[in-house]
């Protein structure tokens, strides 16, 4: 069968159907039969997308309630760790020596070794999986989009999680930080990922960081001024550094963004995602992006 002649067949069968019917004991309507294309970046509001004017979501609000709960496990917590008091456990990929190291060799002025936390668990890798004890709350800050395979990370916060814990985490709106000019990420960018079972990041993701990155400076964003002066004539030369990075690494890690979002898109995504029956973890709530900020929270819950 042609092309053209299997979707004009699917647009038939489509128009038969009518709403589409929600899918188990949601919070969420249903999604549409056909999702808006990613550079539409899922206009409108989701129903779990929660006003910028809720506090309860903010970073300062939430950061002062982790370890509450009970023990809390708080992800890549680096020099800078958000999770503090006897609760609190700390996993990297390095230890604590090297970190401190890394920390001194930092050329960023606010990134200090006396501010590393001991790490209580690492692992080469990154795999969490690793990790023997179960916790009440696991937390990340700008940490999912650096996952080569996002479905196989929450599947193992999952099983990190007790029943009725939750995962937080701060999450990068591409649309403020060095990503505005890359490309959203969609649901087929992640089953992808996942299909693959990635452990590295592509040439893709390593292009879209190195020649797609703009400025970081999220007050510009906001007002619409989105790249420097050079950021248009550089971009050929940038394209061709990535490839050179890409290809000298041999296949080993390169850390970068795979995934960019904005509150809606992560939204709809992972409610896709959990209908499909792809992650466990239940989407509770997403909290809209600040004025002058950068990051929206998620939290997701494992139910009991």
């Amino acid at each position: 069968m042609g092309l053209r002649r299997f979707l004009r067949k699917q647009r038939r069968a489509l128009a038969t159907l009518g709403a589409a019917q929600a899918i188990g004991d949601q919070q969420c309507k249903a999604p549409g039969l056909i999702p808006e294309p990613a550079h539409e970046a899922f206009r409108g509001t989701h129903p779990l997308v929660t006003p910028r004017e809720k506090i309860h979501l903010h970073r300062e609000v939430i950061s002062a309630e982790l370890g509450r709960a009970g023990l809390t496990l708080e992800i890549g917590p680096y020099f800078h760790p958000v999770v503090k008091g006897p609760n609190a456990r700390y996993f990297d990929v390095f230890d604590t020596e090297e970190l401190k190291r890394r920390a001194d060799e930092d050329p960023n002025p606010i990134v200090t070794a006396d501010t590393v936390p001991d790490m209580h668990y690492s692992d080469p890798h990154g795999d969490i999986s690793t990790i023997p004890e179960t916790f009440a709350e696991v937390f990340s800050s700008h940490c999912i989009e650096h996952q080569p395979d996002l479905i196989s990370h929450f599947e193992k916060v999952y099983d990190l999680l007790e029943p009725g814990g939750r995962y937080i985490a701060f999450v990068p709106d591409k649309r403020f930080c060095f990503d505005h000019f890359s490309p959203y990420s969609s649901v087929a960018d992640i089953l992808q990922a996942f299909a693959e079972k990635r452990t590295r990041h592509t040439l893709a993701s390593v292009t879209n960081l190195i020649a797609g990155r703009t400025h970081n400076d999220a007050s510009r964003h906001w007002l619409k001024d989105h790249a420097d002066a050079d950021y248009f004539t550089g971009y050929p030369d940038r394209v061709k550094t990535a490839l050179e990075i890409f290809q000298s690494a041999g296949g080993n890690y390169i850390d970068c963004h795979a995934w960019r979002f904005k509150p809606d898109s992560f939204a709809q995504i992972y409610d896709v995602l959990y209908r499909l029956g792809q992650v466990r973890l239940r989407l509770v709530e997403v909290g809209d992006s600040r004025q002058n900020t950068q990051e929206f929270t998620i939290i997701l819950v494992k139910d009991g």
